[in-house]
């Protein structure tokens, strides 16, 4: 029952983001907006907020019901497909900017039809984050253990140990973010794979317990400087796109993941209340 459980949640939550991603895209396509633009938009849309669904269900005490559990299993899932969309922004960003054919700058010949140098730039773009994430799988733990060993040997005070396990797992997410941005991606995208790196690892307690009121703080941070930065006079200009913008994310999203969660099993009740808590766009979208 318990792999049935997860195969229902692991299905539910792509086949409802990938569902969602190509009902949006030819709708903002449709809107006026670029074909690759359109379907930047309608990713970034797909992810849901981990944040104010964990909060909510937390208050209302369902995080242990059948809902929140699906809910919390969906916002997995697109947490992870979320690396991909990020992995996919610098094709998109080639297919936004250049022509049909690749053209050598020597020679003047044609080289390759645009679709096989957007192939191109995903594979690499792809192998570069096996690489990462092939580091996080083998080396990572065996680093963090012989860090944790040195500082329980030569310790001085007792919590050597977990500071330096602490201070180590921070210097690899940042040498992670400079990672990913020399081989082309943000380094929000590098913060973001040293996490699931570290969530991997043995010490995922430890480090949660020690990150935790630095989380909350950097969350607040994060919601402040976002809404620092909305323009009233430009939200008021386009109230009307904005509104109607808002209504079909939120249309779109409830409907297909309750539609989805219906489909592969769950009850209408806990499928529409399941739609209805994840039919926000999140602080992912945002970054």
């Amino acid at each position: 029952a318990m792999k049935r459980g997860m195969v229902s949640m692991l299905s539910v939550g792509v086949l409802s983001t990938l569902g969602f991603i190509l009902l949006a895209w030819p709708i903002a396509w449709i809107g006026g907006l670029s074909a690759p633009t359109a379907l930047t938009i309608a990713m970034a849309m797909s992810i849901s907020s981990t944040a104010v669904l964990l909060r909510a269900l937390n208050e209302r005490r369902e995080l242990h019901t059948v809902h929140g559990r699906l809910c919390l299993g969906v916002s997995i899932v697109q947490d992870i497909l979320s690396v991909l969309m990020l992995v996919s922004l610098p094709a998109l960003g080639k297919w936004a900017g250049q022509g049909g054919i690749h053209t050598d700058a020597a020679t003047g010949m044609d080289e390759w039809p645009k679709w096989v140098g957007l192939l191109v730039a995903m594979a690499k773009s792809l192998g570069g984050i096996a690489v990462v994430l092939a580091f996080g799988r083998f080396l990572l733990p065996w680093i963090l253990k012989q860090v944790a060993e040195a500082g329980s040997k030569g310790a001085v005070g007792t919590g050597a140990s977990s500071e330096l396990v602490l201070v180590a797992s921070a210097a690899l997410a940042m040498l992670t973010a400079v990672s990913t941005a020399a081989i082309g991606f943000s380094p929000e995208l590098g913060a973001f794979v040293a996490g699931v790196m570290l969530a991997a690892t043995p010490y995922r307690h430890q480090l949660v317990g020690q990150l935790a009121p630095i989380r909350d703080l950097l969350m607040a941070i994060f919601f402040t400087a976002v809404g620092l930065q909305i323009s009233a006079e430009v939200i008021w200009q386009h109230s009307v796109v904005i509104a109607l913008g808002v209504l079909v994310v939120m249309t779109l999203k409830i409907t297909v993941i309750g539609m989805t969660a219906w489909l592969f099993g769950s009850p209408a009740p806990t499928s529409l209340v399941t739609g209805v808590y994840q039919g926000n766009a999140g602080e992912f979208s945002l970054v």
